[in-house]
Order: structure tokens, then C-alpha cells, then sequence
């Protein structure tokens, strides 16, 4: 399985990593790049968490790191999934802050309807 990150919205998805501490910053795009990689390996040390409606959230498992980001598969064919970036956040609670989750799924109905249009 090969999975591919792209942003909702370049500027936007650019601007919340860049307001990462760069730390945390750093450790995100790591994960993002070796969960491309892991296929339907374990994908430790990124932890994915399910937060419902094709919504997830990849974390580092170790809570000291603090990016968090909010996705979802829109695209999903034979040995590949295109993963879209809804939000980059830094950590506020053991689960994503109800604002952010509700601006992710505002973001993914976007994202579904433009591609309806196309």
C-alpha cells in the first residue's frame, strides 16, 4: 500500500505547520513521510486515531511531541490512497479540541463538493 499526503489548501496547510514549535514541526513530517512509506505494516511510531465520518489523526505515540494533523483518504484504489491534510494543530488535550475537529469536517465537505465540480 502506498499513501500520498496532500494539503486541503496549500497556503493554509503550510501557514498551521509553520506555526508548529519547529520541533514538532520537524517530528510530524517525519511521521507523515514514514507512514507513506509503512504500507499495512505497523506504523509506529505514528499512531493513527479514528475520530469518526472518514476523519483520523496522526500523532507521534509518544505525547511529548506535539503536531497533530487531521486527514482523511480521498482517494483510495488498488495499493494506494491519497491522504488530504485537513488540519495541523499543536496538541491542547488528549483528543483534538471540538473547534478543530468541526473546522476539519467543514474543510473535508469542501474539499468533497470541489471535486464533485470537477
Amino acid at each position: 500500500m502506498r499513501r500520498e499526503f496532500v494539503p486541503f489548501h496549500e497556503g493554509t496547510i503550510r501557514k498551521e505547520l509553520d506555526e508548529l514549535p519547529s520541533k514538532d514541526a520537524a517530528k510530524l513530517a517525519s511521521l507523515m513521510s514514514h507512514y507513506e512509506q509503512c504500507g499495512l505494516s505497523n506504523p509506529s511510531p505514528a499512531q493513527i486515531d479514528d475520530y469518526g465520518d472518514g476523519l483520523y489523526r496522526l500523532r507521534h505515540i509518544k505525547p511529548a511531541y506535539q503536531g497533530r494533523l487531521l486527514f482523511f483518504a480521498s482517494d483510495r484504489t488498488a495499493g494506494f490512497e491519497r491522504l488530504v491534510i485537513l488540519m495541523a494543530y499543536k496538541k491542547q488535550g488528549q483528543r483534538a479540541p471540538q473547534h478543530i475537529v468541526e473546522t476539519a469536517k467543514k474543510r473535508k465537505k469542501q474539499w468533497e463538493n470541489e471535486k464533485k465540480k470537477s
